[in-house]
């Protein structure tokens, strides 16, 4: 039950995160049916683009996050990662800083680092810093969100250390549940800080 329920949810998630751009799509498609002003046509092929690029992110995000690629392979590149957590902030005014240099990281880890970054990203009002750290010889890593405003809500804390269940969780918080499956799967163990007024930090390091 466990396997169908989150599954409905992260689904749930992902068609929530592309009603917006793909409906400015369609939006846009409609404006163009009635507008024949090349200026006006010429804003509306901008929008176009935008939200076809942020959809395109946004998919390619998911699919490495929630989906099987890399389902075959034990490990995944790193930037690869990096260029899918860029792409699925980068229609926002949130700057993803990745300290991992280039290396092949074990797919259960990776799926992790995507998950993790993206809860920790809707912490950010507005505008911060979501950094990734992690140090391939000891498997310890980092994640942080740093902004003027944070909203880290409890629910997404409980789901990232194991303080609910499944029948508890909502689809927004579906990632956060996932990435602590993905934790456990690459035996770590995930702590977090007391959240302050402009910084939460996820930390993760090997079982002992």
């Amino acid at each position: 039950m466990l396997d169908s329920t989150l599954a409905t949810l992260l689904c749930s998630r992902l068609c929530h995160d592309l009603v917006s751009p793909v409906g400015a799509i369609v939006n846009g498609l409609e404006i163009l049916e009635s507008e024949s002003e090349s200026e006006f046509q010429r804003q509306v092929f901008d929008l176009l683009s935008n939200s076809a690029g942020e959809t395109s992110n946004r998919l390619k995000f998911f699919r490495l996050a929630f989906g099987m690629a890399g389902e075959f392979d034990e490990e995944i590149d790193s930037e690869e990662l990096e260029v899918a957590l860029c792409g699925y902030f980068s229609a926002s005014k949130i700057n993803v800083v990745w300290k991992i240099n280039k290396c092949m990281i074990a797919r259960a880890r990776a799926k992790y680092f995507l998950n993790a970054a993206l809860i920790l990203g809707e912490s950010i009002i507005r505008e911060g810093v979501i950094e990734v750290i992690y140090d391939p010889d000891t498997e310890s890593s980092m994640i942080r969100a740093e902004a003027e405003r944070l909203n880290f809500d409890e629910n997404a804390r409980k789901a990232l250390l194991g303080e609910i269940e499944i029948d508890e969780v909502t689809a927004r918080y579906s990632p956060a549940y996932l990435a602590r499956l993905l934790a456990e799967e690459a035996d770590l163990v995930l702590s977090l800080n007391d959240a302050s007024e402009d910084a939460i930090i996820l930390s993760a390091k090997p079982i002992s």
